[in-house]
C-alpha cells in the first residue's frame, strides 16, 4: 500500500483528511478494509499509522507519529535527454533519497526548450515514486539552467567523466552532482568542469545519461 500525503498536522488522536479522489483510491482500489493500516505522511518528515475507522465516509484516525530520516543533501544537474529517459532517471532519484533534481542545459544539450507539460509530467512521476517507496520528503525538480549558472550555489561540485575519478566527501552539505549528456561534456566544458569539480566515473563501461545520475549519485550517498 503506497503512503497518502496530506497538507496538515499530523498529530496522535486525530482525524486525518485525506483528498477525494485519495479516499475513492483508498477505499475502492486499494480495498482497504476497517480496522487496517494506513500510512500518512505531511510532507515534513513525519509519518503517521493511522487507523481506518470508517469507509463511508472514510474515517482515519491518527495512532502515531514518528519523524523520518531527511533526504540526502544531494542536487542532481540532469541533463535535458528523451523523455521517458528523464522519467525513469527522476522515478529512481527519487527513491534513492536524493533531495534535488535540477535540470541543466549544455552544449551539446538536444533540444533545450523543455514544455510545461513535461516538467509538470516531471513532478507526477517524482510523486508517485515518493509515495511507492514511504518517503516523507518530496523531491523538489527545478527548471532547467545552463549548468555554468547553478554552481556558485554549491560547496561540493562533482560531474561524471569518463576517465577519472575522485574521492566522495565525509558529508553531502550542499554537493551538487553534474550529469554529463548524449555525446558527453564537450572539452571545453570538461576543462571548465575540472576547474571547480571533482570528476567521478564507473569504470567498467561507458553509461548513458540516466544510468550514470543514478549510479554516481548511489556511490555519493553510499
Amino acid at each position: 500500500m503506497p503512503i497518502f500525503i496530506v497538507n496538515h498536522k499530523l498529530k496522535t488522536g486525530v482525524a486525518v483528511q485525506l483528498s477525494q479522489d485519495d479516499q475513492k483510491h483508498l477505499v475502492k482500489s486499494l480495498r482497504t478494509k476497517t480496522g487496517q493500516t494506513v500510512l500518512v505522511t505531511d510532507n515534513q518528515g513525519h509519518l503517521a499509522e493511522c487507523e481506518l475507522k470508517a469507509t463511508k465516509p472514510v474515517e482515519l484516525i491518527v495512532q502515531k507519529v514518528t519523524e523520518q530520516k531527511k533526504p540526502y543533501n544531494l542536487t542532481v544537474g540532469l541533463p535535458l535527454i528523451e523523455q521517458s529517459r528523464m522519467e525513469w532517471a527522476v522515478e529512481k532519484l527519487t527513491e534513492l533519497g536524493v533531495a534535488t533534481i535540477q535540470l541543466i542545459t549544455t552544449e551539446r544539450t538536444q533540444g533545450k526548450k523543455f514544455s510545461d507539460n513535461k516538467f509538470k509530467r516531471l513532478k507526477k512521476i517524482s510523486l508517485e515514486a515518493q509515495k511507492q517507496c514511504f518517503r516523507t520528503f518530496p523531491v523538489q525538480i527545478l527548471a532547467a539552467k545552463p549548468w555554468n549558472k547553478i554552481t556558485s550555489d554549491y560547496t561540493n561540485i562533482y560531474f561524471g567523466d569518463l576517465n577519472l575519478t575522485s574521492k566522495k566527501p565525509k558529508n553531502l552539505e550542499n554537493t551538487l552532482l553534474l550529469i554529463g549528456p548524449e555525446g558527453g561534456w564537450s572539452d571545453s566544458e570538461t576543462q571548465a568542469l575540472t576547474k571547480i569539480a571533482k570528476p567521478l566515473n564507473y569504470p567498467s563501461y561507458i553509461l548513458r545519461a540516466e544510468t550514470a545520475a543514478l549510479v554516481l549519485s548511489a556511490q555519493l550517498i553510499n
